[in-house]
């Protein structure tokens, strides 16, 4: 039966309009909620619909508007002491600040907001706040407060599991680092970003991060690693038939061969890119391309070339009304014009780009027309005009905080100015006979020099005795407390160690393993000391000698570590519960139970689905097309995952009848398989885990049956082996040289497979670091 409340007008009115375009939908949840407000009393639910009602004026980007309504939701809130209305509030008061370019005002209420969401223990989103307000610092230029703000939201979003947040985080991070010319950072966080992406199975995201990486190889001038990172976008790219990726990975790797003066590779990574262009008719990214080629034709003095391709980059950016593209192509049409002797050509087309570049406040192409404009009117001897374009460029160059203005200047200047050279040389003349006089001085002040150095030196002295006696001082407290924090790391790592006999006590002994298998192997490397993969085995309907039902699951827990071994116990204790004490023995069932199990244990309910944090804005120098398809999400340590989970686990877990051959089978998102005389047979897992999942409804888990045959060989696993990084380009082992790897071994006795395994793992890892838990278990039928 339906309820009536106070609130159910709006309700039913918002469920309504989810069938609208979302313009309409802004337009008409503002009037309704507008109608809903009028006739309200001052409470918290007034606050809530103020709050929407500025919600929808942002969705229409009517930022003065937010803040009407923001205000009146901060002063109720504060009247009502309702801390969470006044931190919502707040948090889209500074965003419509931050859109309207207010960044000071902006940051202002995200501190506000950020205290506020502290107080009622929303991390969520403070996370959100924090990367809010890195954007802000951002566009202030004030980079080591957007690294803080940054990190704080990374942290926060790593805690909940968010690493496709965490991802834009990092990228973000990598871009200030590049404006802050920190190349070697830059790389670092591009590539954590594009690792996580790739665990996220967004491969849109991980071609942009290694299209970005390519960039900051090549200011590196590390031109080896630059091409390597733009192939590999392009090839990403080129799988997902990504067109305009495909294309801006083609114009950065022309421009890598540029800066080598490799032109003909140049020329032909820039026609790639510019074929695909025209093909899907995005005509910005031609005039860059354009603009590329020509430049090219330039260094080669092809000028006729190059200037055809400039005009044409003119005429696109006329028809969409890029004003910043058309002073670049005017200022490389002036140039080409001046290197061809056409004079009156090129100064008609340089002043045309200071015209549109006055309009706009391009400052740094004026500069540019201003100095070609002055190399043009020196070379026709009108040094006047030169001159006055040469002071122009001098004085820009000074506001751009440029370089020192050249001796150039100082030459031209002597051309116009004899007088003043004629009165340089008497001043010189007159500075000789001041010197003369000042010589006399100069014995006086060299005793008084050395009177005040020596009274100087002893007051030095008497500091370095002073600084030496707090420096000892200060060492003698410095090493007691080293001594007391590596007795306390050593407390810790003791206790680390308690853990992992207790761990080991509660995994299956070989013994118990080896009365009902004969030929099986288990190969169980931990990252940490102890591990949040774990295996697990019952024998609750067997008799010794293989009779009757075995259970056996290989499980991946959410981390790794201490909270991962945690996990593991709680686990392993419900499996048992499940299976030995309440006798349930279907897999698929026993899945369910232990999932139940879990989400009571860990008290886990979803959040709600709030907004995410604003798209990062990429640099302009690098042609970063937004990434394509749904995001899969990611936990430290488990297993990818098609939507969003909580703490949890991946398992396979395997019912097997020796006596009969028959074997049943239930997994999340771990599967199982099976090896049968050189043919490879695999059981898919549920896309869903051990735990809360988000996104979709709960749904039972599916149970699978498969009749064995004397002599299969079967395997359960978690993704540790397969995700390892490692070889000559540090790549995943990935599941395709996984099941190889398992296929070459299919002539070899079990125990022999295991060694191998972990030789082709170590092999492969290096001297890079296990990034999870690893197990894999062959069982021989």
């Amino acid at each position: 039966m339906f309820t009536y409340c106070k609130q159910t007008p709006a309700v039913l009115y918002l469920l309504c309009l989810c069938l609208l375009p979302p313009a309409i939908q802004a337009a008409d949840t503002v009037d309704s909620l507008k109608k809903l407000l009028s006739t309200g009393k001052s409470d918290t639910g007034q606050v809530r619909q103020l709050n929407l009602i500025a919600k929808a004026f942002n969705v229409q980007k009517k930022r003065d508007s937010v803040l009407v309504y923001t205000t009146r939701a901060i002063k109720m809130s504060q009247d009502l002491e309702f801390l969470p209305g006044e931190a919502r509030a707040q948090f889209m008061q500074g965003k419509a600040y931050y859109y309207k370019r207010d960044f000071l005002t902006a940051i202002a209420s995200f501190k506000k907001a950020l205290a506020l969401f502290r107080k009622t223990g929303n991390a969520k989103s403070r996370a959100k706040t924090f990367y809010q307000q890195a954007l802000a610092y951002k566009n202030l230029s004030n980079y080591d407060q957007a690294l803080l703000a940054n990190d704080s939201a990374a942290v926060l979003f790593s805690r909940m599991g968010d690493s496709s947040n965490v991802a834009a985080v990092y990228n973000n991070m990598g871009i200030i680092n590049y404006y802050q010319g920190n190349y070697a950072q830059t790389v670092e966080y591009f590539i954590k970003s594009a690792q996580i992406k790739e665990l996220l199975g967004d491969r849109s995201g991980m071609a942009g991060a290694y299209n970005n990486i390519a960039e900051v190889y090549r200011l590196q001038k590390n031109y080896p690693k630059a091409i390597e990172s733009a192939d590999l976008s392009i090839e990403i790219y080129t799988g997902l038939d990504h067109k305009k990726g495909i294309a801006a990975a083609y114009n950065n790797k022309g421009t890598i061969y540029e800066d080598q003066e490799e032109y003909d590779k140049a020329l032909e990574n820039h026609f790639r890119s510019l074929k695909i262009k025209e093909e899907v008719g995005y005509r910005k990214g031609m005039t860059d391309s354009y603009n590329n080629i020509g430049a090219i034709y330039t260094k080669q003095g092809a000028y006729d070339k190059a200037l055809d391709y400039q005009q044409k980059a003119l005429a696109i950016q006329e028809m969409l009304d890029d004003k910043w593209g058309m002073t670049y192509s005017l200022n490389g049409m002036g140039d080409l014009y001046a290197k061809k002797g056409m004079a009156q050509q090129a100064i008609t087309q340089l002043k045309k780009s200071i015209a549109i570049g006055e309009m706009i406040g391009a400052k740094a192409e004026m500069k540019e027309a201003y100095q070609i404009l002055s190399d043009i009117y020196a070379d026709k001897k009108d040094f006047a005009n030169a001159y006055g374009y040469y002071r122009r460029y001098a004085a820009l160059k000074d506001t751009l905080h440029a370089e020192e203005v050249k001796e150039q200047f100082s030459e031209m200047q002597t051309k116009y100015e004899t007088a003043k050279k004629e009165q340089e040389i008497d001043r010189l003349e007159q500075q000789n006979k001041i010197q003369e006089l000042r010589h006399e001085d100069e014995v006086q002040r060299q005793k008084n020099l050395f009177i005040g150095g020596l009274i100087f030196v002893l007051l030095g002295a008497l500091f370095i005795y002073s600084r030496y006696r707090i420096k000892k001082k200060a060492n003698a407290k410095l090493e007691k407390a080293y001594h007391e924090i590596e007795l306390k790391n050593q407390h810790i790592t003791d206790s680390i160690n308690y853990a992992k006999r207790i761990q080991e006590a509660i995994l299956p002994t070989d013994e118990e393993i080896s009365q009902v298998f004969r030929d099986y192997f288990i190969l169980f490397k931990p990252r940490d000391i102890v591990s949040g993969d774990f295996y697990w085995f019952s024998t609750a309907e067997s008799n010794v000698g293989g009779n009757g039902a075995i259970y056996i699951a290989a499980a991946d827990c959410t981390g790794h570590g201490v909270p991962g071994a945690f996990m593991s116990m709680i686990g392993t204790s419900l499996l048992n519960e499940i299976v030995n004490e309440k006798k349930i023995s279907e897999p698929a069932k026993i899945l369910d139970h232990l999932r139940e199990g879990i989400i009571r244990s860990l008290k886990q309910n979803a959040e709600d689905n709030d907004d995410f944090p604003d798209l990062i804005a990429a640099p302009r120098q690098m042609e970063m097309p937004p990434p394509k398809g749904r995001l899969r999400h990611i936990i430290s340590g488990t297993s990818p995952s098609e939507i969003s989970v909580k703490d949890g686990m991946d398992i396979a877990l395997c019912k097997l009848d020796l006596r009969g051959l028959q074997l049943e089978y239930a997994g999340a998102y771990n599967p199982l398989y099976i090896f049968r005389n050189g043919s490879f047979l695999e059981t898919k897992a549920d896309r869903f885990p051990i735990g809360v999942h988000f996104r979709k409804k709960l749904q039972d888990f599916t149970n699978h049956t498969q009749t064995l045959q004397n002599g299969d060989s079967i395997y359960l696993f978690s993704d540790g082996f397969p995700d390892q990084f490692g070889g000559s380009q540090g790549r995943k082992f990935n599941y395709k040289r996984f099941r190889k790897l398992l296929t070459d071994v299919q002539g070899k006795p079990m125990a022999d497979q295991g060694v191998i395994l972990e030789k082709e793992l170590e092999a492969w890892k290096g001297s890079m670091n296990q990034i999870d838990d690893i197990l894999v278990i062959g069982i021989r039928v």
